[in-house]
Order: structure tokens, then C-alpha cells, then sequence
């Protein structure tokens, strides 16, 4: 008998997203959460279905919105948004990232947020320990 887990695209796709080491997340134009992977854990010390309906202003803090505020506002205008940035995770330890802010249609302004783990190449390139 078939699982009916083995023809749920929905099913398959939040496994797929969830062994991702980099943060997907998806922010409305609101900067309410209505997805997050389960890379929030590591990076925020947060269980991503407890995100959804949360603000990104919460999760950041106010220093860290403050400074990625500007590109949300442009992501939200239709604009394409790469930057770096460091993020003190749960742990205490700053993690370096490259976040990307991409804006799904000039219907819908919505934030999508993909900061990738530098950490490792940071590491090898200053002879730090990984984050």
C-alpha cells in the first residue's frame, strides 16, 4: 500500500527545505512570517513553526532590524537585495551571512530572506573555529 506521503509535493518539499543549512524564510509586506525552515534554530534558537505570524522586528531585535530595515523596505519596493551581515546567534557566537531578500512579483511585494552559513570558509580563511 502507498503512503500517501509519497505523492504530497507539500510533504516532500518541507523536508527538502528543512535539510537546508541556509535560512528560507517567507516575510509578507507586513514583515510577518508566513514560512520559515528549520535552519531558524541554529541561527536564532527558535522552532520555525512558532515564527509564523511573528514579526521580523521580534525575531531580529531592534539593533539588527535597524540595520537590514532598508533593504526590507526595498525588497518590498520590487528591488533585489544581497548583503552581508553578521547575526549573534542563540550561542553568543556572530555568524557570518549573506542574506537575499528577493521580491516574488510587483503584485505581491513579499520579502523572502536566504542568509547562507559563511561561517565554515570565514573560518578557514582567518584560522577561526567554525560557528
Amino acid at each position: 500500500m502507498t503512503d500517501s506521503r509519497d505523492t504530497d509535493s507539500g510533504y516532500h518539499m518541507r523536508l527538502l527545505v528543512d535539510r537546508v543549512p541556509s535560512m528560507l524564510a517567507y516575510w509578507d509586506s507586513e514583515l510577518l512570517c508566513r514560512f520559515a525552515n528549520r535552519a531558524y534554530e541554529k541561527w536564532f534558537g527558535v522552532d520555525p513553526d512558532r515564527l509564523i505570524g511573528t514579526s521580523i522586528r521580534d525575531l531580529l531585535g531592534p539593533k539588527l532590524f535597524a540595520m537590514n530595515e532598508g533593504h526590507m523596505r526595498a525588497a518590498l519596493a520590487g528591488e533585489h537585495q544581497v548583503f552581508e551581515r553578521l547575526v549573534p546567534g542563540p550561542d553568543g557566537v556572530e555568524r557570518h551571512s549573506l542574506a537575499e531578500y528577493i521580491p516574488t512579483s510587483s503584485m505581491a511585494p513579499y520579502v523572502v530572506s536566504r542568509p547562507g552559513d559563511r561561517s565554515d570558509s570565514v573560518a578557514r580563511n582567518t584560522g577561526g573555529a567554525p560557528a
